[in-house]
């Protein structure tokens, strides 16, 4: 679909990254946009180059777009910068058509015909990997606080796939518990209080309760399980306010922490 205006665009770039790659990237993604099922009101691009001779994927590609007020992101690494642009450009491509099917999954919530058909998208994409920073030079670097509406397992699996995030906090709308979906082998697991068995084989996406329980915890504590487990992310019940929160590793070796607002 294409629009009349032309969205604003920002693109930087961090360390070895030449003019070519530079314009290749820029290129690659003027034309992927076109696929927005949207006006794209803005639009970010970061092409980085990692110094770390260790690092097996040094180039990474990130990217969002802001359609019709819906966030779309993707984030790549690959071994190569041309490598990476091409793995991010199939990437936001198919999260782009993914978002252009929103309104079917919304629709769905509406009728009690059973699940309907889940659309796998592209095999995953490797990520950047963790910085290894040591225990005690890490630290809070991000807080973000966010009022979750109401969803179905379902779609907060849609919204975690658009956002190209492997976890996703989210609010049930039938059992009105904060929980949370993330990627396992093979499809998606729900973490939540009390997670119904039932309700997931009404979902057209592959979805199995976790395991897990979220406990009631203070930041400081989840930190600490998060370093043992040494997991990407560890999701708890706020100590005083019960709602929830995720506190997960960053790529640079630090913490950032995301909590349901009160």
């Amino acid at each position: 679909m294409s629009f009349a205006e032309e969205p604003q665009v920002t693109v930087s770039t961090q360390g070895e990254v030449n003019a070519d790659e530079r314009a290749y990237a820029e290129e690659k993604f003027a034309h992927v946009m076109k696929l927005a099922p949207g006006p794209v009101l803005h639009a970010q691009l970061r092409l980085a180059m990692e110094p770390d001779p260790a690092r097996e994927r040094p180039a990474v590609v990130k990217g969002s777009l802001d359609v019709d007020g819906r966030s779309v992101r993707a984030h790549v690494a690959a071994a190569s910068m041309r490598e990476a642009i091409d793995a991010f450009e199939a990437r936001l491509r198919d999260r782009l058509v993914h978002l252009g099917e929103r309104p079917q999954s919304r629709e769905r919530r509406h009728r009690d015909s059973g699940p309907g058909k889940w659309r796998h998208g592209d095999a995953p994409t490797p990520h950047p990997e963790y910085s290894d920073r040591p225990v005690d030079g890490r630290e809070i670097v991000r807080r973000k606080q966010l009022a979750p509406g109401p969803e179905t397992p379902d779609e907060a699996v849609f919204d975690m796939e658009t956002l190209d995030h492997d976890w996703f906090l989210f609010t049930n709308a039938s059992s009105g518990e904060d929980s949370v979906v993330h990627r396992v082998p093979g499809g998606f697991a729900i973490v939540a209080p009390n997670p119904d068995p039932a309700e997931l084989e009404r979902c057209a996406a592959p979805i199995t309760v976790s395991p897990l329980v979220p406990a009631r915890l203070g930041v400081d504590q989840a930190i600490e399980v998060l370093d043992l487990a040494a997991e990407p992310f560890v999701f708890f019940l706020d100590e005083r306010t019960g709602r929830g929160c995720v506190v997960y590793r960053r790529y640079d070796g630090h913490y950032g922490l995301v909590a349901a607002a009160e």
